[in-house]
């Protein structure tokens, strides 16, 4: 039995560069086979392509297979053969020429190996492939390309299950990747990264950046939050820098969304610094009284000032519409 059934994780070319790796601190002629019994690499070139009956024996068997007298009308020659097993699968069997008796402790060394330098190309090949998969499915996301099932698809794929968040950052930094299991790619200059809830508290923003931070419950909230997230990250300067307690998702969101002239139009509301200050701290105020403590002013003082800013504006910020037009226009103002 040659185990479970798939693509073979030992190419020729691997095999190949494995022969040649060895050759210089071996004394014997090393030949790999495939799942199959036919010889992939060698140091003879005339074998490559040629069939190795006790290989083939030897897969059949699973077991070591000493080669004393080769069958008659066969190819092969004296030697010890040892089936390479990896992730449980026989992917094929490395052969050292020689009298058995002696070269049998050498290649059994040989075989774990060469099994091992087998582990570490498919852990590599994996992890580029997980790479490649996770790039795709963050562009797809954050290009907004991609159907609500395609993305599913590609989730699956990477056995990536919600709860995520959703991080945007920029400038992308050159270092300062999340832990494993997150996908990850550059965009337009952000990074773009999809985390499980976990691993997305071991996330840490890189100095000199804007950092767009948002928890997701499923896949279709994911969608909904990038399309988002996109809008805001065109125009850097509406994402928040670090510490930014006051930052308000839907505000930028709505900045975000209009034209340059609207913005423009709008920024010129507010254009005196600490009416700026007032109408960030009032939105995050319960009370006036709150807001003035927290402005470190008398509360008739905020009173005489947000009248000033009515005046000025045309616009009541003590009405929750008026305060969210002015906050528009501190945002469009960055």
């Amino acid at each position: 039995m040659t185990g479970a059934a798939g693509p073979s994780p030992l190419s020729s070319e691997f095999a190949q560069e494995i022969v040649d790796t060895l050759a210089p601190h071996s004394v014997y002629n090393v030949n790999i086979m495939d799942e199959h019994g036919v010889i992939i690499a060698s140091l003879d070139p005339d074998r490559i392509g040629t069939f190795h009956q006790a290989a083939q024996q030897a897969l059949a068997e699973d077991r070591v297979l000493n080669v004393d007298q080769p069958a008659p009308g066969s190819s092969d020659r004296p030697g010890v053969n040892v089936p390479l097993r990896v992730g449980g699968r026989l992917v094929g069997v490395v052969g050292l020429t020689g009298e058995p008796s002696r070269v049998a402790p050498a290649a059994r060394f040989v075989g774990v190996a060469v099994e091992l330098l087998i582990s570490r190309e498919l852990e590599r090949e994996r992890a580029v492939a997980r790479q490649t998969r996770s790039r795709d499915f963050v562009a797809a996301l954050a290009s907004g390309t991609s159907s609500v099932a395609e993305l599913a698809g590609r989730a699956e794929a990477l056995d990536l299950r919600p709860p995520w968040t959703l991080f945007v950052e920029s400038p992308a930094p050159e270092q300062g990747r999340v832990p494993s299991a997150e996908v990850t790619t550059i965009l337009h200059g952000s990074r773009w990264t999809v985390a499980p809830v976990d691993v997305a508290q071991r996330y840490r923003q890189q100095p000199g950046t804007r950092l767009l931070r948002i928890d997701v419950a499923d896949l279709s909230e994911l969608v909904t939050r990038a399309e988002e997230a996109r809008a805001i990250s065109d125009s850097v300067a509406l994402m928040p820098e670090a510490a930014d307690d006051r930052w308000r998702w839907d505000v930028a969101l709505a900045v975000a969304r209009l034209g340059p002239r609207s913005r423009e139009r709008l920024a010129a509301r507010v254009v005196e610094p600490v009416w700026s200050e007032t109408v960030l701290v009032l939105a995050e105020s319960r009370s006036l009284r709150d807001a003035a403590a927290e402005l470190h002013v008398h509360r008739n003082t905020l009173g005489h000032r947000l009248t000033q800013i009515e005046r000025a504006t045309g616009v009541d910020p003590r009405q929750a519409a008026g305060l969210f037009t002015l906050l528009m226009a501190v945002y469009a103002g960055r």
